[in-house]
């Protein structure tokens, strides 16, 4: 009686104390084997619940830390215990989508560098903004961006540079000097350090 009392109140902790007693007289009652049979399968769905929740505790944890892949290791093992729990698939997914955003930022960000360093602004720029398009308020891409304006910047001050120096030399040339002068001036401005 008062294991059945306490499998209604779902202290399964009493019920199962209760059941043990009943056992130590009666090892073979088959209503207390039963009992205790159904007390155990809550005691674990229990235990199996409380797991879950501290998993997808620490997943959330994970996600805030932007730790995805520890994230969905936690899911994926919560998922073990309960596959049919749809808001852990749900998360599983959110997490496998957060995984391969960062993946592809990660591959546009690793293009852009290699581009850059090789001197390809074009495709530098291509993959910089690829990787803005996936996160636009992601630092290291602006980094990036503004390092490529800045290399664009400062090849157009040169290819500007060269022009004028270039100018003075056939303005030089025709005897112009009035002219080359003007030209040399202008390159003085854009690059004063320069002793040509």
């Amino acid at each position: 009686s008062r294991a059945k009392e306490a499998i209604a109140r779902k202290d399964w902790e009493a019920a199962r104390q209760s059941l043990q007693e009943v056992q130590k007289s009666d090892r073979r009652n088959p209503e207390a084997v039963e009992l205790l049979q159904l007390v155990r399968q809550e005691f674990q769905r229990q235990q199996r619940s409380v797991q879950i929740g501290q998993l997808r505790s620490q997943a959330q944890n994970a996600i805030a830390d932007e730790k995805f892949e520890e994230a969905l290791e936690c899911v994926d093992q919560a998922l073990r215990l309960d596959p049919d729990d749809s808001g852990l698939v749900a998360l599983s997914q959110t997490i496998k989508t957060q995984i391969e955003r960062e993946r592809k930022l990660s591959e546009a960000l690793r293009q852009g560098y290699a581009a850059l360093y090789a001197g390809d602004l074009g495709e530098a720029g291509l993959a910089v903004k690829a990787a803005i398009e996936i996160d636009e308020k992601h630092t290291e891409a602006r980094a990036l961006e503004g390092l490529i304006e800045n290399e664009l910047a400062e090849r157009e001050r040169r290819i500007q540079y060269q022009g004028l120096l270039e100018e003075a030399r056939q303005e030089i040339s025709s005897r112009n000097f009035l002219s080359a002068l003007n030209h040399l001036q202008k390159a003085k401005v854009i690059n004063p350090a320069d002793t040509n």
